[in-house]
């Protein structure tokens, strides 16, 4: 298997884990895992055009992501989801100080409504970046 395909197989995995996760109500770990399939998906179209995409931190990943994505044509809707996917990321996954001094879990700051929105933009570019594949 070639890079691009594998990295749209790891997107393909996550978007089928956020599903399950969303049925579960497990909506923080949902969204992780939608934004972990966006950023798989940057992967597979950037491989395929030349564009080393690892190693990266996650900002240059979504970024580079977003560059190439424009230079193909699709960077408009690549860049109105990553802009959610991405300010969201570490909100799923760790706790936060709220203004009260006490500390707020991820399921708490994530609805299921905001992750089933989320999943549902992340594959329509999914379909997008696999045809282009």
């Amino acid at each position: 298997m070639k890079l691009p395909e594998a990295y749209l197989a790891v997107a393909e995995r996550s978007l089928k884990a956020a599903k399950v996760l969303l049925d579960e109500s497990i909506q923080e770990s949902a969204t992780f895992y939608s934004y972990h399939a966006f950023e798989s998906m940057g992967g597979a179209l950037c491989e395929s055009q030349g564009v080393r995409y690892h190693p990266r931190g996650h900002p240059q990943k979504i970024n580079l992501f977003t560059t190439v994505a424009r230079k193909l044509g699709i960077g408009k809707g690549v860049a109105t989801v990553a802009i959610i996917v991405a300010s969201m990321r570490n909100g799923c996954l760790y706790p936060n100080l709220s203004s009260g001094g006490s500390f707020e879990t991820p399921e708490t700051r994530t609805s299921k409504s905001a992750a089933r929105d989320i999943l549902k933009r992340v594959k329509g570019i999914y379909k997008i970046v696999k045809k282009m594949l």
